[in-house]
């Protein structure tokens, strides 16, 4: 059987390290929807490109002390890992301004049908000029919600691969689509673990 196969659910873990030194990670959550079935070198290279188109969305917004790191990638409905790999290239935050503490972040969400089922992305880090007396700027706003629509729009790599991003629920092993997407104008606290602890 293949590393990876239609129908198959994937986790992408996105790492960024701020000032060279601290881990801001976002997860995502993705349904294969055809391509497969593949082996992990060809998955992952999709799966790279995959994570840049999201965050060429943001790019202009976040901080220039915020640079590229590592992805990872797991076979949720395998359960099988692929480890680190590199992004398909280096990215950089391109706001030069001064940032927003680590924790401040720029909530997107997509709706589902589900009662209390969303998909949400805690975004930045930013810098103080995509905010406006103390919320975030429109802009600021519609370029969070559009990050998250192309996670939630089908996505097909280089290689064939199509996923789409979904809820996933890991007691069930079931996934949820979104209907719609927004965002918040409100900062948003994330919680970032301790240097070390894990990503």
């Amino acid at each position: 059987m293949a590393d990876v196969n239609v129908g198959d659910v994937l986790r992408l873990g996105c790492i960024w390290l701020l000032s060279s030194t601290w881990e801001i990670a976002n997860v995502f959550h993705v349904r294969v929807l055809s391509g497969a079935p593949l082996g992990w070198a060809d998955a992952s290279d999709d799966m790279a490109e995959y994570a840049a188109d999201i965050y060429d969305e943001i790019l202009s917004r976040l901080s220039d002390n915020m640079d590229t790191h590592l992805l990872t990638l797991q076979n949720l409905t395998e359960d099988t890992t692929i480890g680190a790999f590199s992004w398909a290239a280096p990215l950089q935050g391109l706001e030069g301004t001064e940032n927003t503490a680590p924790g401040v972040c720029c909530l997107a969400w997509g709706r589902t049908y589900k009662p209390r089922v969303q998909i949400r992305k805690y975004w930045g880090v930013f810098t103080e000029a995509s905010m406006v007396d103390g919320v975030w700027a429109a802009a600021m706003r519609t370029d969070a919600a559009a990050a998250i629509n192309v996670h939630l729009t089908s996505f097909t790599g280089t290689n064939g691969l199509e996923v789409l991003g979904c809820a996933y629920n890991r007691t069930l092993g079931t996934t949820t689509d979104a209907v719609s997407v927004a965002s918040s104008g409100e900062p948003a606290y994330q919680r970032r673990r301790r240097r070390g602890r894990g990503s």
